[in-house]
């Protein structure tokens, strides 16, 4: 399914024959179908559900996505993600980075007090979002801040492929390199001190 959705959109960008016009932030437009493809295999790889254009999607026309722990399931509202025009391809691929990363957190989570990746920049994180990414960062909790300005600056800076590479390295077991996904979703790892996940507009 997600396949498919991922071909129709790019074929759909590339038939527009448009580069992505200026915005206030640069969209990321170095994904392709391939890079994507290699994103979302490597999650489900790693366990990492994903419900496409689910109910809450249907119910919420402003929601692009969001990531729900300790189900570890990705939602994509892609449908929603029409109403960006043109640049939808690459907006659907920002929100898979995303809530990807928000999925490294998690994992995170279950093996540390804080799900912060990069604790080293989350100054640098919280304040690119807010100031160069259009981030509304009153319009959520504090406890939420350093998650969420991390998620979004990374999902802008970094590639699909750098995506995949955290989210292997943080939701994988040092020892053994198996996979914790399921052991979050079952709880045989329960996460700590996590706020209910975002479902992000």
């Amino acid at each position: 399914m997600i396949k498919s959705l991922i071909g129709l959109a790019l074929v759909a960008t590339a038939a527009a024959g448009l580069a992505a016009p200026v915005q206030a932030h640069a969209l990321r437009t170095d994904s392709t179908k391939d890079s994507l493809l290699d994103l979302v295999g490597k999650a489900q790889k790693l366990g990492i559900r994903f419900d496409v254009d689910g109910e809450t999607c249907q119910e919420n026309k402003n929601l692009m996505g969001y990531m729900e722990a300790p189900k570890m399931v990705m939602t994509l509202c892609a449908e929603n993600h029409k109403s960006k025009g043109e640049d939808f391809f690459f907006e659907m691929a920002d929100t898979l980075r995303h809530e990807l990363i928000h999925a490294a957190q998690f994992c995170k989570a279950s093996y540390s007090q804080a799900a912060i990746l990069f604790p080293q920049h989350i100054e640098h994180s919280r304040d690119f979002a807010h100031e160069h990414l259009g981030w509304n960062i009153l319009g959520y909790p504090t406890h939420q801040w350093d998650a969420e300005g991390e998620a979004r600056t990374v999902s802008h800076e970094a590639s699909d492929a750098k995506v995949a590479g955290i989210l292997d390295a943080a939701c994988r077991y040092e020892d053994s390199g198996r996979s914790m996904v399921g052991d979050i979703r079952f709880g045989r790892r329960p996460l700590f001190g996590l706020a209910r996940p975002e479902k992000r507009p």
